[in-house]
């Protein structure tokens, strides 16, 4: 419910607040923020809209001169139709952009179309909040909560850096929403395509954060396979030259791709156009050289770890990891490889580092990298689409990922050989690489069932029991995040990401540790009481805290991070 205020206190009517507008500015904003105008401006009326965030702030004054007074640049509207005034026809436009500060917009009313019920000099002020009947998500996530497998100690400690929203400290949260900074034209650039699955699926959720808050200039990407985003704010690479090497092996035929989508970038980017730029490390380090030149701020997003691992100091390489691959390549061809150099580089010339974890984080502070340059961005997850399904009767352990020993297959399949649990099997969901195949061979046995590449996981997902994922090396991977949403507890550990709490939400073991994978197994084979509130658990905390809402509310204020270091 909205109140409309006036000078005249005795004038306020309640009504609802419904957006028609596309982009549907509202959808993704958390906390008040500069939104676009909708189609009209009525008071009499309802607009229809869904506000999915906090709040959003709408100002504007009537009197009789007709014209917009916004403070956007932008030349392309967003609402461009005729409204009939006393004198002649006028056109509203100007709306096609979020604004730093809250709209004033002076309008005159238009001849037959009631705007408001006095038609003097009225001023009236939108401002809309979300209602919630939950509590604070801090609050939440600071209830105690029992351990429900203590045979180990457990790791939870996580240091809360900036950007964190379970539980940051005052210090390092968002400024104050009436202060908010964010761009108004933003360059995005990713190695991969808008809309699909995986990091498709990211590109798209990141995009969307600022269409609909107005500020997507354009984004760069190797093809577009949605249609919720207009084709003509993304520049689609799905036609280019470096085809022509298609037939090169695969680290120099992707790294020619990645380079020509940062030179791509780095053009667009030398036009001024833009000011602020977001991409991915290995695919920028043109356009971030470009965009210090200019003084653009840039954010660079980190899927996984530092390139050089967990490694101190003292066990940097001290020559490229190519150089034995360069051996006896033409010199031409060679620079084609991404080399180490390129992503250290692309550390140092980026305002803000995106990491998706806290282990991922630590890879950065222990080469030196402050705090103030890390940023906390875990994923999200489509809690429509990953839900909980029927318990099978029987024991089912899942492991959902492609079948390669850096996600830990063969300790996943030793254990599972060990055990040799009666009335249980094992769902194998995920491409089979070659590197697996001596495994399954060695430790098969009759209840295994390889699904193979899966393009509806959930649908395996949630007919498991536990999810098994003891992966070595991850930013944040997405699969703990659509397990979780589907109710499952899960073994897996803490290179794997922040979502599950050890002995809250599953169970947390070492890398390469069969015994520990073992174990776990047994003691949620035995206990199906604590499979079933682990599973409450996991699903809870994914709605409460990693839904794509809560990513583009991130995303936001990593945004407005970035343009406030830059002033």
């Amino acid at each position: 419910m909205l109140r409309t205020e006036t000078p005249d206190e005795s004038f306020q009517r309640q009504f609802e607040l419904s957006s028609a507008l596309k982009p549907g500015a509202v959808d993704s904003i958390a906390s008040p923020i500069n939104v676009a105008a909708p189609n009209t401006l009525k008071t009499e009326q309802d607009i229809e809209a869904k506000l999915r965030t906090h709040s959003f702030q709408l100002a504007g004054k009537f009197d009789r001169r007709f014209r917009t007074q916004v403070r956007d640049r932008s030349k392309r509207p967003l609402v461009v139709r005729p409204v009939i005034s006393r004198y002649k026809l006028h056109v509203m436009s100007g709306f096609h952009h979020a604004t730093r500060e809250a709209f004033q917009v002076r309008l005159r009313a238009a001849s037959g179309r009631i705007t408001a019920t006095d038609k003097g000099n009225t001023e009236i002020f939108f401002h809309a909040t979300r209602l919630s009947k939950m509590k604070d998500t801090s609050s939440r996530l600071q209830t105690k909560q029992a351990p429900l497998y203590t045979p180990h100690v457990r790791q939870n400690s996580c240091k809360p850096m900036l950007g964190e929203t379970l539980n940051a400290p005052q210090s390092l949260r968002s400024a104050s929403p009436a202060v908010r900074t964010l761009p108004r034209h933003l360059l995005y650039s990713i190695f991969a395509r808008i809309g699909g699955s995986g990091l498709d699926t990211d590109a798209f959720e990141t995009l969307r954060a600022s269409y609909r808050g107005g500020f997507l200039g354009k984004a760069i990407a190797y093809d577009n396979r949605q249609t919720e985003i207009p084709a003509s704010l993304i520049h689609s690479l799905r036609w280019h030259p470096v085809r022509l090497i298609s037939f090169f092996d695969r680290p120099y035929y992707y790294g020619a791709k990645k380079k020509y989508l940062d030179w791509i970038a780095s053009r667009h980017l030398a036009t001024g156009r833009y000011d602020l730029f977001h991409s991915w490390s290995g695919d920028c380090l043109r356009s971030l050289q470009v965009a210090k030149q200019r003084r653009i701020p840039s954010i660079v997003e980190i899927p996984t770890w530092h390139r050089d691992g967990g490694k101190k100091k003292a066990d940097w390489p001290k020559t490229t990891e190519s150089a034995n691959k360069t051996r006896g390549v033409p010199t031409w061809k060679a620079r084609l490889l991404l080399q180490r150099k390129r992503f250290i580089e692309e550390y140092q010339l980026a305002d803000l580092l995106l990491v998706l974890s806290e282990r991922a984080a630590n890879t950065f502070r222990v080469r030196g990298f402050p705090e103030e340059k890390l940023f906390y961005l875990p994923r999200g997850v489509d809690v429509e689409r990953f839900k909980p399904g029927n318990r099978p009767a029987k024991f089912r352990a899942v492991f959902s990922g492609a079948l390669i020993k850096r996600k830990g297959i063969q300790h996943v399949l030793e254990a599972w050989h060990r055990l040799n649990l009666p009335d249980a099997e094992l769902w194998l969901v995920g491409h089979v690489h070659d590197e697996a195949k001596p495994f399954l061979k060695q430790f098969w046995r009759d209840n295994i069932r390889v699904v193979g590449f899966a393009r509806d996981p959930e649908n395996y997902l949630n007919q498991g029991t536990v999810h098994v994922f003891p992966s070595q090396w991850e930013g944040s991977a997405k699969v703990t995040y659509e397990a979780a949403a589907c109710a499952l507890p899960q073994i897996t550990t803490r290179e794997a990401g922040d979502v599950v709490r050890d002995s809250v939400e599953g169970i947390i073991v070492k890398p390469g540790d069969v015994d520990a994978i073992a174990a776990a197994l047994q003691h949620l084979y035995r206990h199906p009481e604590i499979v079933q509130q682990m599973g409450r658990a996991a699903r809870r905390r994914v709605v409460e805290n990693f839904t794509w809402d809560h990513f583009r509310t991130r995303l936001l204020g990593a945004y407005e991070t970035a343009m406030r270091m830059a002033r």
